[in-house]
């Protein structure tokens, strides 16, 4: 049987052609995977089969304007392959054209150069052929189909030599820009990537101008100043006459590298000579040490910048050594002082100020002084950072803000009360000293802090030796105020800090009477702490008052403090009596267990025998027994000594409502005393079961006004739990 290598080659081509299939719109190729294999075979074989898959690739081309690993040619191209190129060249396969994704353009690309000369050599062109002319002159190209800026953009240096060498354009525009609108050269592109062989041929062999102008006015050397690390062109540039400042330009090369925080570009400039000052202002426009004050921007802690904080130091002083104008303005009106105070670091206003920067120079459209621009940082700490700065550079703190009636001292203040932040105001004080403000500027404040009631302002400046002849009585005014209760949301803190003052024992008399009338146990507190009880020269009736309005706290310590607990007021009123007529029971209860004398003033006393007072005068045991609080009566009866127990007549009008029932009570009360003279045989006869119950209902009654007492001071809730009293 034959083998298939011995078979005919016109046989063998015909069975080739079963491979094949005819439709309307030509031949589709089935499987050029079975030609290939075929083609494999032997020599005999592939010397038939590889004809026809090349003639295959011609009848049904793939795409070649695009990546396509399918078509012959891009495979070659990228493993190199000139062998196949060749072939593909003589069974006139498409090379394409220079658009992106053609062989010449992923050539360029991958700077194969021996296959960019193939391409070029067999009749692709250079240039893609959408370029259009510019000025008569200049081709440009779309920078997305031109090989040449691919070969650039891959830094294959060689690459773009050899393009243009061959006549590739080197203006370039965007592919959807119109199509006479320049954007840049390939001396900007080259310049940015560092290609140094093709800046040198563009400018030595093609006559570029080295300081040729992309749409922006850009320059190569701005350009070079962009990318990181890019010594090399950055000094061929130079070497070829760069300028480092045009007149056109808004940006100096300089300030580029910096923007781009480019440190190590910036420095080779620097050790160049290169221009530090710009030669036009304008919206947009920043100067070197505007670009080195944003090098770092805001407020940032030295630990996670100790590189950067370096960099940005080493700038602004080699910068400030080529005699850069340090108050020079940029973007209109703004001084580098201005700008660092507003976006950049501590480090900037540090480094500016130690260069000899005007503090008191104003920046920006509204001419502000840069220590009135710290006002609109957010950040506390940022704030109060360079303030202290300029101040201690000399910055006034008693000039009036431009537009505002504050100064930069009063806006510290301000920002302590609406901020509650003392950090920027005890900075600027801090750093302050005799140039920063007028002779009694401070005490100037200091009183108005007190008459405006700014407690955290007003201890701060007296922290630094503020003082004022009116003080003292604006202090007193606002201690007054607050013990009357007339400033809410008021702090411990600030009455303390009027007490300071040094009041007259008059003044803190008066002080804790007002607290008394409003009611302010803890202001009353605050005042007997600072020994109030101890100035008094003459008896008060502040027992009576604390009585009035139920302070257990304070008739309590009032009491021990040795005040007259059975003291008569005004209306021949004890304590215990005024505890009564306004309600508080239990504050009458606890007079009685401190000693106080329920039955005083008693009927025989002066002032009850007297008809010149309007309304009748009574005990406090006779309110309680006319008005039923009979629990109390019967203890305070009870419990009281027997010689103590009044023996007259306690007179109960008959017009009163049950006064006989009131009568009764208290009748029931003297026959049952162990003590009264007409029952002291009775109490002798009592039994011993008599005795005990009588004593029960004595410790059932103090536990009882404990209870309520305890009620009232510690809440109401107390009384459900179980007291062990029953209900």
């Amino acid at each position: 049987m034959a083998s298939l290598d011995k078979l005919p080659t016109e046989i063998l081509q015909a069975i080739a052609g079963y491979l094949t299939n005819n439709t309307k719109s030509g031949k589709v190729i089935l499987s050029q995977a079975d030609l290939a294999s075929l083609a494999h075979v032997n020599s005999r074989l592939y010397s038939v089969f590889d004809p026809i898959l090349w003639k295959a690739s011609i009848e049904c081309p793939l795409p070649i304007e695009r990546y396509n690993w399918e078509s012959p040619v891009h495979w070659a191209v990228f493993r190199r392959r000139i062998d196949i190129l060749e072939k593909a060249f003589k069974y006139h396969l498409d090379l394409g054209t220079a658009r992106t994704g053609s062989p010449l353009h992923c050539a360029a690309r991958w700077g194969h150069d021996d296959v960019v000369s193939w391409l070029l050599d067999h009749g692709v062109p250079v240039n893609p052929a959408v370029s259009q002319e510019h000025h008569g002159t200049r081709y440009i190209v779309p920078f997305i189909h031109s090989p040449l800026y691919a070969a650039i953009q891959a830094r294959k240096d060689a690459t773009a030599l050899l393009l243009l060498s061959r006549g590739a354009h080197i203006w370039f525009r965007a592919e959807t820009a119109p199509e006479n609108e320049f954007r840049q050269a390939a001396i900007h592109a080259a310049a940015y990537h560092g290609l140094v062989g093709t800046v040198k041929y563009l400018v030595m062999k093609m006559g570029i101008d080295v300081d040729e102008f992309d749409r922006e006015l850009e320059t190569p050397l701005n350009y070079a100043m962009r990318r990181p690390d890019n010594a090399n062109v950055i000094e061929t540039l130079l070497e070829l006459g760069a300028a480092t400042k045009t007149d056109q330009s808004p940006q100096l090369p300089l300030t580029t590298a910096i923007v781009w925080g480019n440190f190590t570009n910036a420095m080779t400039l620097l050790d160049a000579g290169t221009e530090v000052n710009i030669s036009r202002n304008g919206p947009g426009i920043i100067s070197p040490l505007v670009a080195c004050a944003l090098y770092i921007q805001g407020n940032i802690r030295v630990s996670n910048n100790e590189a950067m904080l370096s960099e940005q130091k080493r700038l602004f002083r080699k910068i400030i050594s080529c005699r850069a104008d340090i108050d020079a303005p940029c973007n209109g009106l703004d001084t580098p002082l201005g700008i660092a105070v507003r976006r950049g670091s501590a480090t900037s206003v540090y480094e500016l100020v130690r260069g000899g920067a005007d503090v008191e120079k104003c920046s920006g459209d509204d001419q502000l002084r840069p220590i009135d621009l710290i006002w609109d940082l957010e950040n506390p700490t940022e704030i109060a950072i360079k303030g202290a700065m300029l101040v201690a550079a000399g910055a006034r703190l008693d000039v009036l803000t431009t537009g505002e009636s504050r100064t930069s001292l009063e806006n510290a203040i301000l920002y302590l009360d609406t901020q509650d932040s003392a950090v920027p105001l005890n900075a600027l004080l801090c750093a302050a000293d005799q140039r920063s403000f007028h002779d009694r500027y401070l005490d100037k404040l200091f009183q108005t802090c007190l008459v405006r009631r700014l407690h955290g302002p007003a201890k701060i400046l007296m922290n630094y030796g503020a003082s004022s002849r009116g003080a003292k009585e604006a202090a007193y005014n606002w201690a007054d105020e607050i013990v009357r209760g007339r400033i809410p949301d008021h702090s411990h803190h600030e009455l303390l800090f009027c007490l300071s003052f040094q009041f007259s024992d008059d003044q803190i008399e008066s002080l804790f009477e007002s607290a008394l009338h409003s009611k302010d146990e803890e202001r009353c507190h605050l005042l007997l702490d600072r020994g109030v009880l101890s100035l008094s020269k003459e008896p008060k009736q502040w027992l009576h008052i604390a009585a009035g309005f139920g302070s257990y706290s304070l008739t309590r310590r009032l009491c021990r403090s040795g005040m007259d607990i059975n003291a008569l007021n005004d209306d021949f009123e004890t304590p215990m009596m005024t505890a009564l007529r306004a309600s508080y029971s239990t504050i009458a209860d606890l007079l009685f267990d401190l000693g106080a004398d329920p039955f005083h003033p008693r009927p025989d006393a002066r002032c009850r025998q007297s008809n010149s007072f309007p309304t009748e005068i009574i005990s406090p045991f006779e309110y309680a027994v006319r008005y039923f609080e009979h629990e109390y009566a019967e203890k305070w009866w009870l419990d009281s000594q027997p010689e103590s127990l009044p023996t007259e007549d306690l007179p109960i009008p008959r017009v009163l409502f049950q006064g006989d029932f009131c009568a009764d009570f208290i009748g029931k009360l003297r026959s049952s005393s162990r003590t009264s003279p007409e029952d002291t045989m009775a109490s002798l006869s009592l039994s011993p079961a008599n005795t005990n119950n009588a004593e029960l209902v004595r410790f059932h009654m103090k536990v009882l006004g404990v209870k309520r007492r305890i009620a009232r001071g510690v809440g109401g809730d107390i009384m459900d739990h179980d007291w062990g009293m029953g209900t």
